[in-house]
């Protein structure tokens, strides 16, 4: 058994106890829970020489013969227990009735920490070995040598977290948080703890985050992301809580899960005695109440950032740093496809979402409590990487709550914002530059992959011949449009009430979708679409596919537009150079218009889509 877990007896809650799962918890003989988290719990019944394990999605537990089990985990579709001194682990499916034992192949190389996943399952060895298994059969998949001897193990969905010592005798610990299914080490490092302090929880939350206890009640969690383009990712452990207050109050508190920022937690009591596992009474069909396992009452603790006291808006601030960063991390699942809780995603409103809202409340409460540096370096902080929409809401705010200088401070942050975008490929190199529009290219190819896929199946072959020139092109001649002396078209104002195309003034059908023009009077005769001298319209599609190809060819030239950037990295810093010191000569200028001009520019009202169209549609009726 690992010596930093140690050998002395738990029957008590005291000192540097632990409940690490996986892992043998030195005691008594007595019965007790092995593993309870979200998915259910598992219990030895030592005297009865036999396991019970119980998962969430079943209306009652299920028993397993097999003794001298100490170590368990499970998932929503698999168990795996071993025996103390053993050198294997059983592997159990949820609707299966037998076991798979996997071995190490030597006598002298025991397990000492397991885990499992719904698609594998891992131990530790005391050859500090970290071995995985894969599907309930045990099939090996890896085998990987660690730093030190073992401490403890944590799966869920495609990760593995790996916990061990610096080396033999060492009391620091190291991490590796390993992607199982890509063969990645996510994150890795040293694992902090409290000043002379132990590991006593350890395990992953329900948005694939490492979050850990020590015996000094500090709650940390890993928020993991991707090194840019570099293959391997980093993190930082960022404290969330502190139990040491709580638990001086009510007694221990056993941690259970972790969900959506929530840590749900069992109370022990002031006994701080481990409590006995709930056992099944087919009677009643029920869990007897009062123990630990599934079913019972848990207490929720949400996260907290120990950002210290603030004059004004501390609550405030931590919000939104915390929702900031939940942010950045759930953008870094997104992007790596992985599972997001339903309760952060950003369809109901989840933090991807929030803490933009959360960044202005804490803007709106600074300035209201004239806090105006501290504002200005939130929206510098916080609501310049939302974007400019953000900065125009706080510098808008600003000047009505009177704060003249904090509005014209919030403008020239959003145009310095604008000027580093400019001068971004003049601090590229060369590799980094070819790297980006490769990755550009690629990705408009991806779209015009995707856009000719879609339009072949929405239209027939040759079905788009006369629509993709675009509604803009000369008449060819022998149509409609042609005139004997090659006169330019004209437009009556007239949009097509189908396509909205604008109609041309000769046509009495349109050119694009084929649809009747609207009865017009050319001179004093009114032509009816029954004329006989009426040239023939255009080849009708079907409702809808038009628009359709209309949206997926202006996504294609917008895709187009963007890769619109010399190929040559040194055109492109001789342009943004000149681009920049154009743009460094705008402070000077500003700086030279006098206050009465800035209010009057600060007074211009906003025009909204719908003021525009109104005016243009002022000017064709003029």
């Amino acid at each position: 058994m690992s010596g930093y877990v140690g050998t002395s007896r738990q029957d008590r809650l005291e000192g540097a106890w632990h409940q690490l799962e996986g892992v043998q918890r030195p005691g008594c003989e007595r019965s007790r829970v092995l593993a309870w988290n979200s998915c259910g719990h598992v219990a030895a019944f030592p005297d009865q020489r036999q396991l019970e394990y119980f998962h969430g999605q079943e209306s009652q537990p299920r028993h397993w013969k097999i003794a001298d089990v100490q170590m368990a985990a499970m998932s929503s579709e698999m168990v795996c227990a071993a025996v103390a001194g053993g050198d294997g682990i059983w592997i159990r499916a949820r609707h299966c009735q037998s076991a798979h034992l996997c071995t190490t192949g030597a006598s002298d190389e025991v397990v000492e920490a397991v885990a499992c996943s719904d698609d594998f399952a891992a131990v530790l060895t005391s050859r500090q070995l970290l071995r995985v298994y894969g599907g309930s059969h045990g099939l090996p998949l890896a085998v990987m040598s660690m730093a030190g001897p073992s401490v403890a193990l944590a799966a869920r969905g495609n990760l593995l977290l790996a916990i061990t010592t610096r080396g033999p005798g060492s009391e620091a610990l190291e991490f590796q948080l390993i992607d199982v299914e890509k063969s990645l080490v996510r994150a890795a490092g040293r694992m902090p703890l409290s000043r002379g302090a132990r590991l006593r929880w350890v395990g992953l939350s329900a948005e694939l985050a490492p979050v850990s206890i020590d015996s000094a009640g500090m709650v940390r969690t890993l928020l993991w992301k991707q090194q840019g383009d570099v293959v391997g990712t980093w993190g930082q452990w960022v404290p969330i809580g502190d139990f040491s207050e709580e638990e001086r109050r009510v007694g221990p508190l056993w941690t259970v899960h972790v969900r959506c920022g929530v840590i749900f937690c069992a109370e022990v009591g002031p006994s701080k005695e481990e409590p006995l596992p709930c056992t099944w009474e087919p009677d009643i069909a029920q869990m007897t109440p009062g123990g630990f396992g599934h079913g019972a009452a848990l207490r929720e603790i949400p996260w907290r950032l120990p950002v210290g006291p603030l004059p004004k808006a501390t609550a405030a601030l931590e919000e939104a740093l915390r929702e900031r960063m939940i942010a950045d991390y759930l953008e870094e699942l997104t992007a790596e496809s992985m599972p997001v809780p339903e309760e952060w995603s950003a369809k109901v409103g989840g933090p991807a979402k929030t803490w933009k809202s959360k960044c202005m409340y804490l803007f709106g409460q600074l300035v209201i409590a004239g806090d105006v540096d501290r504002a200005l370096e939130v929206a510098k902080k916080f609501m310049a990487p939302a974007g400019a929409s953000a900065l125009t809401m706080a510098q808008q705010f600003a000047d009505k709550a009177g704060q003249r200088k904090l509005a014209d401070d919030i403008a020239e942050v959003a145009n310095g914002g604008a000027l580093k975008a400019t001068v971004e490929y003049e601090k590229m190199s060369t590799a980094d530059y070819i790297n980006r529009m490769r990755r550009r290219r690629q990705r408009v190819a991806k779209e015009e992959v995707k856009t000719s896929e879609l339009t072949k199946a929405l239209f027939a072959p040759g079905e788009l011949d006369a629509y993709k020139t675009g509604a803009d092109e000369t008449a060819q001649p022998g149509s409609e449009l042609s005139q004997s002396g090659q006169e330019a078209t004209r437009s009556d104002g007239k949009l097509c009430t189908r396509c909205h195309f604008r109609l041309e003034a000769t046509s009495l059908w349109c050119r694009m979708c084929g649809a009747k023009a609207p009865d017009r009077v050319l001179g004093d005769v009114k032509r009816a679409p029954s004329d006989p001298d009426a040239p023939p319209p255009a080849p009708r599609i079907e409702e809808g596919k038009l628009s359709r190809f209309l949206q997926l060819r202006r996504k294609a030239q917008t895709a187009e537009k963007s890769t619109a950037v010399p190929t040559n990295p040194f055109s492109v810093k001789q342009a943004v150079q000149t681009a920049s010191r154009k743009r460094l000569q705008e402070p000077q200028l500003a700086a030279a218009q006098s206050e009465p001009a800035k209010k009057v520019q600060r007074t211009l009202p906003v025009m909204t889509k719908a003021d525009v169209f109104k005016r243009r549609s002022v000017v064709n009726s003029a």
